[in-house]
């Protein structure tokens, strides 16, 4: 008995270790395909980066927006996200300029981040 309690305070750590890394992969390789769709998403609508109409006021989700724009069913959900929300924010202020040309530095421009 002491050995089956040995091994298991043995086994149950490097269990709890591959499922955060586990998630953890699977949590950048939806990044990476959000990035993949918004980028597709910008090229196709002349550059405008809005996934939400800031001015009328309507706000469409950039989820509902970007989906069209994939080939896959996928939720963009952080799998470690137990805040009751998706784990997966977009930055609104984005929608307000308008078009890339209007960005200073698009490369530290955030478009998406964790919103844990």
């Amino acid at each position: 008995m002491v050995v089956v309690g040995v091994l298991t305070a043995i086994i149950l750590p490097s269990l709890n270790k591959a499922r955060l890394k586990a998630n953890a992969v699977q949590c950048v390789d939806q990044f990476r395909e959000l990035g993949v769709v918004y980028t597709k998403y910008t090229s196709e609508t002349d550059a405008i980066i809005s996934v939400s109409d800031v001015k009328s006021g309507k706000n469409s989700a950039w989820e509902r927006t970007l989906q069209s724009y994939t080939d896959s069913d996928v939720s963009w959900t952080c799998p470690s996200c137990k805040q009751g929300h998706h784990g997966i924010g977009y930055n609104h202020f984005i929608g307000q300029i308008g078009s890339i040309d209007n960005i200073c530095k698009p490369s530290a421009t955030v478009a998406f981040g964790d919103a844990g």
